[in-house]
């Protein structure tokens, strides 16, 4: 049988949700919130899916306003996260679309245990533990594809708040992979906003492009995949506000792409990025306060203040990379670019920070910041971020530069990793990440401070313990950690080398070290041949070196360097 070649217009052209059948089969109230269950009948080529989903509410005065959780696929939106989105003054709805975890129908089981969406045999296919290795549909139209599938019973959803519980308004936050199934409604549905948060598109080709010189060819069938199902197709086609919120050590997003996405927005529509730099596969919590923001403005209706994204622009100049971001809103409170090596993949790369604007310096709309790129870089991406002063955060598209067809000098890798007197910042994140939750964000708390210690000095806390990336590749049995630290009471800590973070054969190496309390900063010195497993095996591959940790504990670092 040929398979059909689907685009958005003609996948979804026709779809009517019809609210058929539906039961409310549990009711309960905790702390001022009705949370209800329900069981949606969506018929479809004569079968009938039984559609699972919740709705929570204030038990007094019920937001008309509700805002859709849509969770990644095989993940479940915790009740207190439905009280939260409640806290801030909304009503807030989430639906499953895993199914069975083993493909069977166990609903009647036990009170509480089995409430997920009936796939019934024909659909079955689309239980998430048979639908996980190809929610795209390869081999097929995009019409049986999971994804299309999933977007569908998220629109009778979407039609039921409407319809039955008279919805006033909806806004919807899609996560990780149910990110493209967010975007086929934003495009179909008339939402007040959309949220994708850890995706942007380009799934398929999140190892290539159809244009990349090193990118592979498509297979037809992913061609065809691409056309009906992936997020870049619905863009042009989204029909209400969008943000997209995305974190650089997120490795399951294709962030290179993200530019990519917000080209393709109508210029009618509001289109925004916030990008996280160095909070592991989390967001940071400016991110939580970005989404409340959008959601006030939106689906709220108030009157907030959303600034529009600012363009970034490169060129060489006197063989430096010169960039220069251009805002278009007043009311700037601190301007930030940022830098990372494009020659690793996304979550491997080391987030440098080369130019910082401080609120005196942002009576302006323009701002110019210049890099010299490493020795040995053949390529780099660079993004801003504006802050304004009510609190809001915007990202710049990231602008990619490849060197070897620019005429730029370089400067020497002294093995730097940190230096508070630099104008280059590199980033680090909590060695043990926590995370709290605002509207079903998973937000890392607790990221590493620069905090003044002896003399005035800066230095890097290690209240949670600190982690970075490492690109520096000239390492030897005779290189040496350097460091200085200074603590106001005597403290032990470890610090550990990793060799293949991202890959099956990843090992850490450990040497314990100690911080005398004093008046003067600590020069501390570990020789890398040290370094050992926690069975005693040495460390011998140096150039895998790519992560350095230091554990937590009340003390400062500077002038971290390899020699």
């Amino acid at each position: 049988m040929a398979i059909r070649i689907l685009t958005p217009q003609t996948l979804w052209d026709g779809f009517k949700a019809v609210i058929g059948d539906y039961e409310m089969f549990s009711e309960k109230e905790t702390d001022g919130v009705v949370i209800k269950e329900f069981f949606l009948s969506r018929q479809v080529l004569g079968s009938n899916i039984r559609i699972f989903f919740r709705t929570a509410q204030k038990k007094e005065e019920p937001s008309g306003k509700f805002v859709f959780l849509l969770q990644s696929v095989g993940e479940t939106v915790p009740e207190d996260d439905l009280k939260n989105v409640v806290g801030f003054g909304y009503s807030a709805v989430t639906a499953d679309f895993a199914g069975s975890p083993d493909g069977i129908d166990d609903t009647d089981g036990p009170e509480g245990k089995f409430r997920h969406t009936i796939y019934p045999e024909a659909f079955g296919y689309l239980n998430y533990c048979f639908a996980k290795k190809n929610l795209f549909g390869l081999g097929g139209d995009a019409e049986h594809s999971p994804i299309y599938q999933y977007a569908c019973d998220a629109r009778y959803v979407i039609a039921f708040l409407r319809e039955v519980l008279e919805a006033e308004d909806v806004a919807l936050i899609a996560f990780k992979e149910s990110v493209t199934a967010g975007f086929h409604i934003a495009a179909t549905e008339n939402l007040a906003c959309f949220a994708a948060v850890q995706g942007c598109g380009w799934q398929i080709m999140k190892d290539g492009s159809f244009i990349s010189e090193a990118g592979r060819d498509l297979s037809e069938e992913e061609r065809i995949a691409v056309a009906g199902v992936e997020a870049q197709s619905y863009a042009d086609k989204v029909k209400c506000p969008t943000m997209m919120f995305l974190s650089t050590g997120y490795k399951e997003a294709n962030f290179d792409r993200i530019s990519d996405t917000l080209a393709l927005f109508s210029e009618d529509i509001y289109s925004a990025a916030y990008i996280t730099v160095s909070a592991g596969e989390y967001l940071d919590y400016k991110a939580g306060k970005d989404v409340l923001f959008f959601l006030n403005k939106y689906l709220a209706k108030k009157d907030e203040f959303i600034p529009k994204t600012p363009e970034l622009i490169h060129c060489t100049r006197d063989e430096k990379s010169a960039l220069t971001l251009k805002t278009s809103d007043s009311g700037i409170k601190t301007v930030e670019f940022f830098v990372a090596s494009r020659d690793l993949s996304h979550e491997e790369r080391v987030w440098k920070r080369f130019g910082f604007f401080s609120e005196d310096e942002c009576k302006k709309s323009e701002f110019e910041a210049e890099y010299v790129p490493v020795q040995g870089t053949d390529s780099c991406e660079f993004f801003a971020r504006v802050k304004y002063e009510n609190g809001f955060i915007v990202s710049s598209p990231v602008v990619y530069v490849d060197y070897t067809k620019h005429d730029v000098k370089y400067a020497p890798d002294f093995g730097v990793v940190y230096c508070s007197s630099s104008s280059i910042v590199q980033r680090f994140e909590p060695a043990e990440l926590t995370v709290k939750t605002v509207l079903d964000f998973k937000i890392a708390k607790d990221l590493p401070e620069v905090k003044k210690g002896i003399a005035g000095i800066e230095g890097i806390s290690c209240e949670r313990g600190i982690k970075t990336m490492l690109s520096y590749k000239n390492l030897t049995e005779d290189s040496i950690l350097v460091f200085d630290a200074c603590a106001k009471a005597d403290a032990e800590f470890t610090v550990e080398l990793v060799t293949d973070e991202f890959s099956e054969w990843r090992k850490s190496y450990y040497v314990g070290a100690r911080v005398a309390a004093s008046n003067y900063w600590n020069k501390i010195q570990i020789e890398l041949k040290k370094f050992k497993t926690e069975d005693g095996r040495p460390l011998k591959n140096y150039e895998d070196i790519n992560v350095l940790i230091i554990s937590k504990g009340d003390f400062l670092v500077n002038n971290i360097i390899f020699i």
